[in-house]
């Protein structure tokens, strides 16, 4: 949360899976930052019940996405977050799907995450940060700003 340099907003969790990263900053976020609106997306239908039902249970409001990313319309979110989805190029091409055009990307990223990088800059414009996971010494969270095809012109 120390990366959203909003009190308000959307944040969107996709590939969730059981929550992580998204219901740790939903529990965190609920009193420092009660106008952040955590959605959580998934394709499995029985992770989406878990997520609703550990909301619930945490008294965390929540929209909870059960749908391929490719199909659902777009959640027009100010952070993108996620963890072991898939490599960073098609985060990316997830990400803009549903983001704002000056949104946030936060992706929990392994040891390989300078070779991703690399690869994602083949196909993207990006400016990146990296940190340091605080949950594992291999893991790192890479931060991006804003990132649009090489070859595609983003309109404002």
């Amino acid at each position: 949360i120390k990366y959203f340099h909003s009190v308000k907003g959307k944040l969107l969790d996709i590939g969730t899976g059981g929550g992580f990263p998204g219901i740790p900053l939903a529990i965190y976020a609920k009193n420092i930052y009660p106008k952040i609106k955590f959605n959580f997306m998934d394709s499995n239908s029985k992770k989406c019940l878990f997520i609703e039902e550990v909301c619930r249970n945490l008294n965390i409001e929540a929209n909870i996405i059960c749908g391929r990313i490719e199909t659902i319309p777009s959640v027009d979110s100010d952070i993108i977050v996620s963890r072991a989805l898939a490599p960073l190029p098609e985060l990316l091409k997830y990400s803009k799907m549903h983001r704002k055009i000056n949104g946030k990307s936060l992706f929990l990223k392994g040891k390989k995450f300078k070779e991703e990088i690399f690869h994602a800059k083949s196909r993207w414009h990006f400016s990146y940060k990296i940190h340091q996971s605080l949950s594992h010494k291999d893991g790192k969270i890479v931060e991006i700003d804003h990132h649009n095809l090489l070859n595609e012109v983003e309109h404002d």
